[in-house]
């Protein structure tokens, strides 16, 4: 998929970088999450992809034309958004 934008949100609306998102095996490698956007046809493949490579379990939030929003909760019941902007 063709995508414009990568956002990294919390559930207050604040920005994070993508660097907080930690791969499995310890290493923070942005491009992996971008290879894995490219690669995807739609949200569903795309949470699967991202979630055999990270340490965070996203699930498809909303879908729509214009973007993905998926939704990871870790065990302290934080929430992060990752939005896709789609071109």
């Amino acid at each position: 998929m063709k995508f414009e934008s990568v956002r990294l949100n919390d559930a207050w609306g604040n920005s994070c970088a993508l660097t907080n998102l930690v791969l499995r095996g310890g290493r923070k490698d942005v491009m992996k999450i971008t290879d894995a956007i490219e690669d995807s046809k739609d949200g569903d493949e795309l949470c699967r992809m991202l979630n055999d490579i990270l340490f965070s379990n996203f699930h498809v939030n909303r879908e729509t034309d214009d973007y993905i929003r998926l939704l990871s909760v870790d065990m302290l019941g934080n929430k992060d958004y990752l939005i896709i902007m789609k071109n």
